[in-house]
């Protein structure tokens, strides 16, 4: 007759496994959405500096103020996506993370995430 218990130790490695599978799963949901929001701040920083803001910004102040024009745009991009953004940031998440649904982090290199499909 077959046993369909499972022995103390196995099942503490299995609650062990589960665990580290859902730490594995936050962090690329956290690394996914940190990244998505990352990029709404650049798609604002080009549409900002593209509307002319930058030139906004420098009126009358010379050579030195369209100097760090660039740097405030940027800045001003990362605050209003911060704050929420335009809902870009959301649906970039929403579709990487159905695209990534069967995907597995196999690792990071120099703060990039590393998928591979499961086998």
């Amino acid at each position: 007759m077959l046993s369909t218990t499972m022995p103390f130790s196995n099942l503490s490695i299995a609650r062990e496994a589960d665990q580290l599978s859902g730490a594995i799963d936050d962090k690329k949901d956290q690394i996914l959405r940190e990244k998505a929001r990352e990029f709404e701040a650049v798609f604002i920083g080009q549409m900002l500096k593209f509307s002319g803001f930058d030139k906004a910004l420098t009126m009358g102040g010379g050579k030195d103020a369209s100097a760090f024009s660039g740097m405030y745009i940027q800045e001003f991009a990362e605050k209003i996506a911060d704050d929420g953004g335009f809902g870009l940031a959301e649906k970039i998440y929403t579709q990487m993370s159905r695209r990534n649904a069967d995907a597995a982090v196999i690792g990071e290199q120099g703060g990039e995430i590393v998928f591979s499909d499961r086998l």
